[in-house]
């Protein structure tokens, strides 16, 4: 998290992936500044990466919003199905 050229290529390939994709909204599952179950300073560091490089809103959803939403399909690999709904949640 204190490594310069890995800072730099991380927001330049956030960057790349906001052109090619413009997103109309983005959601980013949310996670307390301090205090228990806190974001760590990786996290937080790319929320401000991604907050300064994007083109469109970022909805912050809460774990309680998430509860609230349908569960995704298994038609997802594992390792995408939380972001799947995360975007499920903001629709």
């Amino acid at each position: 998290t204190r490594d310069r050229d890995a800072f730099a290529a991380f927001q330049t390939t956030l960057r790349t992936i906001l052109q090619e994709f413009s997103p109309e909204r983005i959601a980013v599952k949310w996670k307390p500044e301090a205090g228990k179950m806190s974001a760590g300073a990786a996290a937080l560091k790319m929320e401000a990466v991604l907050l300064a490089n994007s083109p469109c809103h970022i909805d912050f959803v809460t774990p309680k919003r998430l509860q609230k939403t349908e569960p995704v399909a298994n038609s997802y690999p594992k390792y995408m199905q939380a972001a799947a709904l995360a975007a499920m949640a903001v629709r």
